[in-house]
């Protein structure tokens, strides 16, 4: 029988960069170590992601960019949403509410010549678990 508990795993975001690194030389159809182990992002509030979560976010931005980007690029691409996480939950610029435990932060970042992010997180007893996280265009509104 397969439980869907597992205990959260305390870690910082360097381990998981270091597990990104990794999992950017996967194929796809490699099984990871440990799939429903679950990362703190972020203490408050607070936001976990799965290493399975983790892996298919990596696996889309290869996706997205693996024509367009060298490697080290692709690695600041991703690296920058990571590095993002605890502004995007603590200074979000959108916030919707989808259903009653689904919720989307985005977070503008074009004044950095950047698009903005889009975080789909779920709350699971309490705990915001991240879903899927990628770009998202953005137009900067007329003054």
């Amino acid at each position: 029988m397969f439980c869907w508990y597992v205990e959260i795993i305390y870690t910082d975001i360097l381990q998981i960069k270091k597990l990104i690194t990794i999992y950017l030389h996967c194929k796809r159809e490699d099984i990871i170590d440990l799939p429903m182990e679950i990362l703190r992002v972020h203490h408050d509030p607070d936001v976990v992601i799965s290493r399975k979560s983790l892996k298919h976010f990596v696996e889309s931005r290869i996706l997205e960019c693996n024509s367009k980007m060298l490697h080290e690029d692709m690695l600041v691409y991703v690296f920058f949403i990571i590095d993002s996480l605890e502004k995007i939950f603590t200074q979000y610029d959108v916030y919707d509410k989808q259903e009653e435990n689904k919720y989307i932060y985005i977070k503008h970042y074009w004044h950095l010549k950047r698009s903005s992010v889009r975080v789909i997180a779920e709350s699971v007893q309490g705990v915001l678990q991240i879903k899927t996280m990628h770009y998202q265009k953005y137009r900067k509104p007329n003054p």
